[in-house]
């Protein structure tokens, strides 16, 4: 229980729902506690009851406070992740009697509090934040410090695992050179090929005379004239 205030566990309050919303629904925390939300009531003179998020909600976060006015339990609405601090009779004619300058103190005190939570929270935040980046940082340094390993270690082919290739260990020849070794071996080619052609075409060269073609009888007046065939020599 927090002196000076009627806990209502599992119950939350707001305008026409047996409340009206003070400072435009403005909101205090997350990451109040119960005693930092009650003081911030205590403290506004207007301030009938007080709303905190005891458990996570999944719009709200926990240690959500909100001040509300003119509260009324019997029409509060019933919600689990809520309580409502309704401040009593007592506490009421307490704040009262306390003078306007120990109430500034007060409030000021309560504010503080509030003010150095969220700061406390802005650094956490940051912090995290800061440290996340370090570890991905850390993280892709990491990898590529085990890529560069990984890569120093790759087998290498040996040489019993690489294909024989006849053409390997030939001395590369330049084009001007291989272009005109090409024509000398045309050239070369087509002078042998004419000689063999002429040497096999002469009818004098190679021939006996069983090969030449049969004689025609000559005629009285062909018998005058020296002979056109050649002098074969007769082989026995």
């Amino acid at each position: 229980s927090v002196p000076g205030f009627s806990a209502y566990m599992g119950r939350n309050t707001f305008n026409k729902h047996g409340s009206v919303d003070m400072f435009k629904n403005q909101d205090y925390g997350p990451g109040l506690d119960i005693d930092e939300c009650t003081d911030v009531c205590r403290v506004e003179g207007e301030c009938d009851c007080a709303v905190f998020v005891v458990h996570e909600h999944p719009f709200f976060p926990k240690g959500q406070c909100w001040l509300r006015a003119k509260c009324v339990p019997e029409n509060f609405t019933a919600e689990k992740h809520f309580w409502v601090f309704v401040k009593t009779d007592d506490e009421k004619h307490r704040e009262s009697e306390v003078s306007p300058l120990s109430l500034e103190l007060e409030k000021s005190q309560a504010y503080a509090a509030i003010e150095a939570k969220r700061i406390a929270r802005l650094k956490k935040a940051l912090y995290e934040k800061k440290a996340e980046a370090a570890r991905k940082k850390e993280a892709l340094t990491d990898a590529s410090a085990d890529h560069k390993v990984a890569a120093s270690f790759t087998p290498t082919k040996k040489a019993h695992d690489k294909v024989f290739n006849p053409f390997d260990n030939m001395p590369a020849v330049p084009m001007p050179k291989l272009t005109g070794l090409l024509g000398c071996l045309i050239a070369v080619g087509s002078f042998g090929c004419a000689f063999v052609f002429l040497f096999c075409k002469r009818p004098d060269v190679g021939l006996s005379e069983r090969d030449l073609p049969p004689e025609k009888p000559e005629s009285p007046a062909a018998a005058t004239k020296p002979s056109s065939r050649p002098n074969v020599k007769r082989w026995n």
